[in-house]
Parts: structure tokens; sequence; C-alpha cells
């Protein structure tokens, strides 16, 4: 049996959970698998929702942690960062652990109207099976017990640690399949970003993906080193060519794997 890596993605409000937060990553780290969160960037954009996608699509497992605070909004869909993340995590079927502090009155910190996460703790708590609880250092446990179970009882496709191999040929296809989706869907942004690039230099800004982007050409490059594939699938640049460009070289490279892994499965 191979030992797989999982990455966890983490949603929740930022500055009344850090806490909770940190006992949520000690938790996935004692499991020996990668958590995932977005406290370091601010949601204050449509676009950053997309950002947001793209890491819950690159991630096998979801835990949401629920407080007293609803969160940002999104500028127009009027609904927090966080409501749309359990929303998008649900509708793609990703594996979700949920836990909701079990006392609203006791939440370190809520809100001074409560009807927004009075309707989203109801909601999330009639959605899915809901674990309580009282205390970061209770979390921690939870979390733990939970994600365990989930691994052991609804494993996901995850990656395979630097120092094993897989000779199993469906695995290293749907590990190829979710590299090129995400490429996929990274590739009309960034083109949108070198159009604006082209035109506005400098005053455009960052590129929203650029996290998302560096995590994915990691990935390909580790994928290629685990299974032993040839280098020639993975296109290296200075960093001097537009993102867009990269993207569709890369996608190129990543279809003619594809095709390759689909001739020896034909072959056998």
């Amino acid at each position: 049996m191979t030992n797989k890596k999982y990455q966890i993605f983490i949603s929740s409000t930022f500055e009344d959970l850090k806490k909770e937060r940190n006992s949520a990553i000690e938790a996935i780290l004692m499991t020996n698998n990668i958590p995932v969160g977005m406290e370091a960037f601010v949601a204050s954009s449509k676009e950053q929702f997309e950002y947001i996608k793209n890491c819950i699509n690159d991630s096998d497992y979801y835990i949401i942690i629920v407080g007293g605070r609803y969160g940002s909004l999104h500028p127009e869909l009027n609904l927090s960062y966080t409501e749309l993340e359990f929303d998008y995590a649900k509708s793609v079927g990703k594996p979700m652990l949920c836990f909701v502090c079990k006392d609203l009155n006791k939440c370190r910190k809520k809100d001074s109207e409560l009807e927004n996460i009075i309707n989203f703790r109801n909601k999330v708590q009639k959605e899915l099976m809901c674990t309580l609880f009282n205390n970061d250092i209770e979390l921690k446990g939870l979390i733990l017990t939970a994600l365990t179970r989930e691994i052991e009882t609804n494993p996901q496709i995850g990656w395979i640690r630097s120092n094993e191999n897989t000779s199993h040929h469906k695995l290293k296809k749907d590990c190829v399949l979710d590299l090129i989706k995400t490429g996929e869907a990274m590739f009309p942004e960034a083109s949108l970003y070198d159009r604006q690039w082209q035109q506005f230099g400098s005053l455009t800004g960052p590129f929203n993906n650029e996290y998302v982007f560096c995590i994915w050409r990691q990935k390909i490059n580790e994928f290629l080193s685990l299974n032993n594939l040839s280098q020639k699938y993975y296109f290296s640049f200075n960093g001097t060519l537009p993102y867009s460009t990269v993207i569709k070289k890369q996608l190129v490279l990543l279809q003619g794997l594809l095709s390759s892994l689909d001739y020896q499965e034909i072959l056998k």
C-alpha cells in the first residue's frame, strides 16, 4: 500500500477563529497531510472567489469551522466568502467535515447583528452532519479523529510521497486529468491578465492566481519525478513569458502525457 499526502482546505472567518484555525492546521499536520488556508489573502474582489475555487478544486478534503461571525461579503453576490466556499465545495462533491462552535453566545467574537451568522449556522447544520465544539483545544482532537476516519473510509486521489512510486495506471491518469483541469481553469483569467498587462504594464497589479499557478507547476514537476516520467512533459521557463503562454504550452505537454498513458493502456 502506498502512503499518500492529502491537501485539506480550511474554511472559516479569520480574525475571530485564529486559535481554531491553528488547531485545525496542527491536527492536519499530525495526520501527515497538507493544510491549505486563505488567511494570507484579502477577500476584496470578485476575482478572489475564482482564486479560492481553484484552491478548493486542488484539495482532497474540505473543513469548515463556524463561529460567531459571518465574514467578509462578496461585492456582487452579497454572501460571505465563507458561505460561498461552503456552497462551492458541496457543489463539486468535496468530502466535507463541518465543525460548529456549540454556543454562539460563548464565542470570543461575534457579529453585532446576528441574523446572517445564525442563518448560516442553521444552514450548515441542516445540510451536513456537524460536530459541535466548545473550544480550540477540544476542536483539535475532534478534527484529528474525524479526518483520520474520513481518510480511511473515503480516500481521495491525493499525492504519492516522494520516496514512493506507483504502478497503478489509473491513478497516474487521474492525476494528469486533474492537472489538466486546473490548468484549463486558470487559462481564461491568465489570458485576461496578460492582455491587461500589455495595456497597463505594472499598474495592472499582481496576478490573482499566482499562488495556484506556482503550486500547479510544482505539482506537475513532483508528479513526473515521483512516477519516473520524462521531464520533457514539464515546460521550463525563465519567468519572462506571459502566464497564458506558459499555461498553454504546459497543457499541450500534459495532453501529450495523457495520450502516452492511454497508449500504454492499449498495449496492456
